[in-house]
């Protein structure tokens, strides 16, 4: 499986789950984790992106190891940016 083919699944796979709602995005951190930390691009190969009015959603791949994403997501002049980062 290619590093493209993977990603592309990745896509896939989280296209749905950007949260909406604190709950939401509580759930998220349960089942995928919570890296604050990653907030960089440093290492990461791949990277898929879609925007909408008030969100920002990243899907990467890093070291063919760890992939997840990133949302950023603004509220007047403020972004708030949370990562969640799942081993393959």
């Amino acid at each position: 499986m290619t590093l493209q083919s993977i990603a592309e699944r990745l896509h896939r796979t989280y296209r749905s789950i950007i949260p909406q709602t604190i709950e939401e995005e509580a759930d998220v951190i349960n089942r995928y984790g919570d890296c604050p930390h990653l907030r960089t691009d440093s290492g990461i190969d791949l990277k898929f992106v879609e925007t909408s009015r008030r969100f920002r959603r990243e899907i990467y791949i890093s070291d063919r190891v760890r992939v997840g994403y990133r949302i950023s997501k603004t509220y007047g002049d403020t972004t708030y940016t949370t990562m969640y980062i799942k081993k393959i």
